[in-house]
């Protein structure tokens, strides 16, 4: 319509009217271009606030999955510290708590952690979505180095196996009926163990002494059993400081979410 008027004027010569209609047809069209780019922008707006709040429920998921893991692994050190001690002392008694303790030493659920959305984001390219190059390059490296330390703390060593091949069938099964407890879910949907404290075995005093001295002989445990307390040591350590980059992260996204709200 604005067209045909625009014709009809200048047939007619009627340049100011011309004028007017060229201004409000630019205008139009600016407007809506101003519309559209205000429409995008807040939809690019709402997407950043929705990915920066799934990343930091990612991150507490990882929190609080870490607290959850870091006691569990502390529970096996534990035990593993109170079988060291009978294996390295023959004085220490052998009895049915430290069958308990050596068999409980190797119960690491190795599992991962939450990380979703930071594959979301990689996925659909809209890392940039995150904030700054600072943040971008922050996020990117906890989850670059989440991957390196569950390397290691996925890795199992040989005092696990070395044991279950030299304790007898009977005294494995009943820790794990009597003394392993029942299994939980991680935040990241994983099964996690939990354990009853503190628990009793029913073996009779012969299938006791029996997986005692079979456990006490067996070359070469004490040493992986050390072994494994070295790793033990590492994993919490490990744990300890993924759990702190988690929290700073988690706060560096917070503060940028917070600044772009207000």
């Amino acid at each position: 319509m604005l067209a045909r008027r625009l014709r009809r004027d200048a047939a007619k010569f009627n340049w100011f009217a011309v004028t007017i209609d060229l201004t409000v047809l630019v205008l139009g069209v600016f407007l809506g271009l101003q519309v559209s780019n205000w429409n995008e922008d807040r939809i690019e707006r709402r997407q950043e606030r929705s990915f920066r709040s799934q990343l930091i429920e990612d991150l507490r998921a990882n929190e609080e999955d870490l607290r959850e893991w870091h006691g569990e692994y502390k529970q096996v050190r534990d035990h593993a510290l109170e079988a060291l001690k009978v294996l390295e002392d023959p004085a220490q008694p052998g009895d049915q708590q430290f069958i308990i303790n050596a068999h409980r030493a190797t119960q690491i659920l190795p599992r991962t952690l939450t990380r979703s959305t930071y594959e979301e984001l990689i996925a659909s390219g809209a890392l940039n979505m995150l904030g700054s190059a600072g943040m971008r390059r922050q996020v990117k490296a906890y989850y670059e180095g989440l991957d390196n330390a569950e390397v290691t703390l996925r890795t199992t060593l040989p005092y696990r196996e070395h044991l279950q091949k030299v304790m007898p069938y009977g005294a494995q099964r009943q820790v794990r009926m009597d003394c392993l407890g029942g299994s939980g879910i991680t935040p990241a949907g994983e099964q996690m163990r939990t354990t009853p404290q503190p628990c009793r075995i029913d073996l009779n005093s012969e299938s006791l002494n029996n997986a005692v001295a079979q456990v006490r002989q067996a070359p070469g445990l004490s040493a992986d059993l050390t072994r494994h307390l070295i790793d033990l040591d590492l994993k919490l350590d490990l744990i300890t400081l993924l759990n702190l980059r988690a929290q700073r992260l988690r706060q560096a996204v917070e503060s940028v979410d917070s600044q772009a709200t207000t």
